[in-house]
């Protein structure tokens, strides 16, 4: 029997059919798991862009639903005009925005969310937004805010072949990216290894994106260790947490897996790599977790 073409692997979730393969006595919201934070954190001092206020967009027409419907079209060719950032305001508010905060956990969506059991993971791939610099950035729905996270070299093309090949998605001015299985990872840059990290925060970050193409979020550089020790890494230095158990902190690189409901469920030592085979052991083993 041939192999199903890859992209109608990935287009199940998409369809409505998904329901039938999936045991809604054991979703999160029936098994009474609390709902994750509306977004996930982000750093204090990352390159904020303010988008255009709820409702005070310029150039946003009303329209009927039934003229809406009627004048559907999808786009394959694009006229290579830039966005404006009212549009780009509008459609992330559209798509993936907030009418009303009720909790911490919990806001009212402009869109059906599965009863808000997942965290707002919006991320663009902007090539043409007036007054907004070409890379990649988050959506913050609870600031209506843009977080820049990088910018890289030769994005349409890598976009083309992320779509399989499709590469009128290149040509738009915006590519929304929708992150799926829910890892994420976090660097903590510190500096009481040898003085390894000597830098600035910026600096950091500009050289691990340089040098090693690393995309995910650096925090702020920290103290790990002793009297000066930021509250995260006491609170993970406390714990018994296997294999490597509880303690100080060895050297740079040591790995801590944290699930989904927020416990840390592994600890690696700095010889440990990434990829070794008990690390996405546990990783998978999370993420298979509802």
């Amino acid at each position: 029997m041939p192999e199903e073409p890859p992209m109608e692997k990935g287009r199940y979730f998409l369809k409505d059919t998904v329901r039938r393969k999936i045991d809604f006595s054991q979703v999160d919201q029936h098994r009474g798991v609390r709902p994750p934070p509306i977004e996930k954190p982000f750093r204090e001092d990352g390159e904020l862009v303010d988008l255009v206020s709820v409702g005070r967009w310029n150039g946003i027409t009303t329209v009927s639903v039934e003229s809406a419907i009627q004048n559907r079209q999808s786009r394959r060719n694009f006229t290579g005009d830039p966005l404006t950032l009212d549009e780009l305001s509008f459609l992330l508010w559209a798509t993936q925005g907030i009418r009303q905060r009720v909790h911490v956990g919990t806001a009212l969506r402009t869109v059906p969310s599965a009863g808000a059991r997942h965290a707002f993971e919006t991320y663009l791939c902007i090539f043409e937004v007036t007054g907004v610099e070409p890379g990649f950035y988050r959506y913050l729905p609870v600031e209506q805010k843009l977080l820049r996270e990088f910018q890289e070299d030769q994005a349409a093309a890598k976009i083309t072949a992320a779509t399989l090949g499709q590469s009128f998605v290149a040509q738009a001015a915006v590519v929304f990216i929708w992150t799926t299985k829910g890892l994420t990872i976090l660097g903590f840059p510190c500096n009481q290894f040898l003085t390894q990290e000597p830098g600035t925060s910026e600096e950091i970050r500009e050289f691990c994106r340089v040098n090693y193409g690393v995309t995910f979020p650096m925090f702020a550089k920290v103290e790990v260790n002793g009297k000066g020790a930021c509250d995260l890494y006491k609170h993970l230095t406390s714990l018994d947490t296997k294999p490597t158990g509880a303690g100080k902190i060895s050297w740079n690189f040591e790995k801590f897996v944290i699930g989904r409901n927020g416990k840390v469920v592994a600890r690696f030592a700095p010889r440990t790599k990434p990829d070794a085979p008990e690390v996405i052991k546990v990783i998978e083993e999370e993420l298979a977790k509802k």
